[in-house]
């Protein structure tokens, strides 16, 4: 038995240490036991590759600087408002500024369960990933291509370079799309006028709701007008302005003819569980390829919450050795991302 539980333990110690060697802990709170308080001091400590945890906290970790491949990870957002149990309440708030500058180059960063704004500063910067991250606007600044996914943007969503995606997210009311660029399987909140959306030909919008509250100007003609990029498969919703009628979407393509009433397309709820579709809802089936519009739908629906939901040990301490009176005692900590 003894030699069994020797197996076992090497066993793990040997997958600790590939999987979790390049992982990096960072907490502000007092008494922390992490590696780091400072967030951009564990980035200037990290190696290309390397994936840094950052806590909860009610204080934000600041402006940083990243001029290397790094993965962040945080708790997630909204945590108060959906009282979620067990977890401290503070989301891991910080401002991102990407680099590529001589031998720096963050291209490839990836961005997870953060309340965040993330600024690509220099040109060239590709193959960034932002998911599950709340963001008080979001612009790609011409800098390079960047896939959003399963996001809230607080305001004002801009792509402008080319191959920019946004998936399974819900934005503000504004929208700046150029060639190139997709917004797919979103919800647009308080769509209001024709100057919130402004798309160049060779951009695309498909699977995703429109919410108007007090949309007086959107006429088919004037939506046509600012949208000049592809537009299928799309629903628009009235809140408590508007009370259904003719939409403003395009004729054709699979979008829907009339605006329908909020409750007749979504559950309603607190924050962003208030776009689950209801049973019978006109979006259900209706988007590109038979999926549903909307943002819990296709490849890769959203999360409540940006919620983590993959456990990382982060600490695994055990004895060189133990005897039959002192036992085997192992000390673990672990985070979700």
């Amino acid at each position: 038995m003894k030699y069994l539980i020797k197996l076992i333990v090497v066993g793990a110690i040997g997958s600790f240490s590939l999987a979790q060697a390049k992982v990096i802990t960072v907490d502000n709170n007092p008494g922390s036991v992490a590696m780091y308080s400072s967030l951009q001091t564990a980035i200037d400590s990290a190696a290309t590759g390397d994936t840094i945890l950052i806590a909860g906290s009610p204080n934000s970790y600041g402006l940083v600087q990243v001029g290397r491949r790094l993965k962040f990870a945080g708790v997630g957002y909204f945590l108060a408002e959906h009282s979620v149990p067990g977890i401290n309440k503070n989301s891991a708030k910080a401002d991102f500024y990407l680099n590529r500058v001589n031998l720096f180059n963050a291209s490839g960063c990836t961005f997870s369960s953060l309340e965040a704004s993330v600024s690509l500063v220099h040109p060239g910067i590709t193959g960034v990933s932002i998911d599950k991250c709340a963001l008080s606007s979001f612009s790609d600044s011409s800098n390079g291509a960047v896939s959003v996914s399963r996001s809230w943007i607080g305001s004002s969503c801009s792509l402008y370079s080319n191959g920019s995606t946004v998936r399974n997210s819900i934005l503000g009311g504004s929208i700046m799309l150029r060639n190139g660029t997709t917004l797919t399987n979103c919800v647009v909140r308080d769509f209001n006028s024709t100057s919130n959306i402004d798309t160049s030909v060779g951009s695309s919008i498909s699977n995703t709701i429109f919410i108007t509250s007090t949309a007086v100007d959107l006429t088919k003609s004037a939506f046509a007008a600012r949208c000049l990029g592809s537009i299928s498969h799309c629903l628009a919703v009235s809140g408590p302005g508007p009370s259904g009628g003719p939409s403003f979407l395009p004729v054709g393509l699979g979008n829907n003819p009339t605006i329908h009433l909020f409750f007749d397309v979504f559950t309603g709820g607190n924050w962003d569980k208030a776009f689950y579709l209801i049973d019978d809802s006109p979006a259900k089936g209706t988007g590109f390829g038979g999926v549903d519009m909307g943002v819990f739908a296709g490849l890769s629906p959203y999360v409540i919450a940006g919620l983590p939901q993959i456990p990382r040990i982060t600490r695994f301490v055990i004895p060189s050795k133990a005897t039959s009176t002192s036992g085997l005692r192992i000390e673990m900590d672990a985070e979700a991302f």
